[in-house]
C-alpha cells in the first residue's frame, strides 16, 4: 500500500504543479486578482468591497502564510496542487475499499486516476479549491451509500456535511449543487414511511432545479447588471450542436488523434452515458 500511494501521490504532485513550474509568473486570468486580494488583506488586513464570495480560500492561503511563514505567492500557487495531490489518491482509494471490500484489490483502481479529467486542479483559484471539496465530498458519500441503513446514518454524513460547507464557503456557485446533493443523502431513512420519502425527494429535486438559476437572477439583480435571458440558447438545436455531435465525423487521418478529440470533446456526454450504465446495473440495490 505504502508504495502505491506514494506514486500516486509522486504522479498527482507532478501533474498537479506542472503549470506552476512551466509559468512560475501565472498561469490563467483569474489567479492574479486572488493573489492581488490576498496580498492586500495580508497587508492591511481587510478589503472593500467585501470579497464574501471567496473568502474561504482567502483564510486557507492567510492562514498557512502566517502559519508557517511561507511566502503568500507560494502558498497560493500551490495550495490547491499539493492538496488535490494528498487527498484525492486517499479519497479515491477509502471510496475503492467501501465498494470492493478488499483493501488489496481496492489498490488497483487507483490506476483509474490516470484517465481523470484533473486539469481543474492545475491552478489555486475557489472554483478549482470549490471543486477539489466537490470532488472529495463525492467521493466520502460512497461509505454512506454503501452501508444498510441504520440508526447511525447521521454520523455517517458528518464529513459529507464538512465538505459541503468548505465548498459552500469558498464558491457559492459551485456549492449549491452538492449542498443539494447532500441534502438528498440527509433524507432519514423512513423505510416504513415512504410517503414522507418521495415527498422530502421531490421537493428537494424542484428546489435544486431552480436555486442555481435563481442564485445567479439574484447576483445580476444585486450588483444591478439586469437580468437577460437568450432564449436561442436552449432551443433543441443549439443543445443539440453543444453536444459536438460532428466529432464523431471529423477526421484528422490520426487515430491516436482522433480518439484524443473524440474524448476531450465529449467528455460530458460520456459522463453521462456511464453514470446512465451505472444506475441500470445498481438501479435495484439503490431504490
Amino acid at each position: 500500500f505504502s508504495l502505491c500511494s506514494f506514486f500516486s501521490w509522486a504522479y498527482c504532485f507532478s501533474f498537479f504543479s506542472f503549470t506552476a513550474i512551466v509559468f512560475p509568473i501565472g498561469y490563467g486570468f483569474d489567479s492574479f486578482i486572488h493573489k492581488a486580494t490576498e496580498s492586500h488583506l495580508a497587508e492591511f488586513g481587510t478589503i472593500t468591497p467585501k470579497p464574501f464570495y471567496y473568502i474561504g480560500q482567502y483564510v486557507l492561503v492567510l492562514f498557512f502564510s502566517h502559519a508557517f511563514s511561507l511566502p503568500l505567492e507560494l502558498v497560493d500557487t500551490f495550495l490547491v496542487p499539493v492538496l488535490a495531490a494528498l487527498l484525492i489518491p486517499l479519497a479515491w482509494y477509502g471510496a475503492s475499499v467501501c465498494m470492493i471490500k478488499n483493501p488489496r484489490h481496492a489498490l488497483f483502481p487507483l490506476v483509474g486516476l490516470f484517465l481523470l479529467p484533473l486539469d481543474s486542479f492545475i491552478v489555486t483559484t475557489p472554483q478549482s479549491l470549490a471543486n477539489l471539496w466537490i470532488f472529495l465530498t463525492i467521493l466520502a458519500s460512497v461509505h454512506a451509500l454503501s452501508i444498510p441503513e441504520t440508526t447511525k446514518w447521521f454520523q455517517n454524513l458528518i464529513p459529507i456535511f464538512l465538505g459541503t460547507m468548505s465548498a459552500i464557503l469558498i464558491h457559492p456557485i459551485a456549492g449549491i449543487p452538492i449542498f443539494f446533493y447532500t441534502s438528498f443523502l440527509a433524507i432519514p431513512p423512513l423505510t416504513t414511511k415512504r410517503l414522507l420519502r418521495r415527498l422530502l425527494f421531490w421537493i428537494l429535486f424542484l428546489f435544486g432545479t431552480i436555486m442555481l438559476p435563481a442564485s445567479f437572477l439574484l447576483n445580476a439583480i444585486k450588483t444591478g447588471q439586469g437580468f437577460h435571458l437568450n432564449i436561442s440558447n436552449i432551443i433543441p438545436t443549439t443543445l443539440i450542436q453543444s453536444l459536438h455531435l460532428d466529432i464523431f465525423f471529423q477526421n484528422r487521418f490520426n487515430p491516436l488523434l482522433d480518439f484524443v478529440y473524440l474524448v476531450g470533446e465529449n467528455r460530458m456526454l460520456i459522463l453521462f452515458l456511464l453514470c446512465g450504465f451505472a444506475w441500470i446495473l445498481y438501479r435495484k440495490e439503490l431504490s
